[in-house]
């Protein structure tokens, strides 16, 4: 099942928007709404969804970098010392 568009009035052939394949068809797999256009989903949220970060590519994320201490340590004169590093995350959601 599929929804297409032609580009052109003219043209001879569609280009497809939308296609529900129930078997793995060329890069489609199976039991899967596939979408070849942009989606705007108009400010609505996506429920009962599971998703992975391996599957999406963030293109304008948010990098930031986070100051953390890795040991202190008493010097035993009432003063403490410290060394500590930054984690640096590049193009995340938070």
């Amino acid at each position: 099942m599929a929804w297409a568009h032609k580009d052109e009035f003219s043209s001879d052939s569609y280009n497809w928007k939308w296609v529900y394949t129930s078997q793995p068809i060329e890069d489609c797999e199976r039991d899967t709404l596939n979408a070849f256009c942009n989606i705007d989903l108009h400010w609505k949220g996506i429920r009962q969804a599971i998703a992975s970060t391996e599957n999406f590519v963030f293109i304008d994320g948010q990098t930031a970098t986070v100051p953390i201490v890795h040991q202190v340590t008493y010097n035993g004169n009432g003063s403490y010392s410290w060394r500590h590093g930054s984690l640096t995350f590049k193009k995340t959601v938070y």
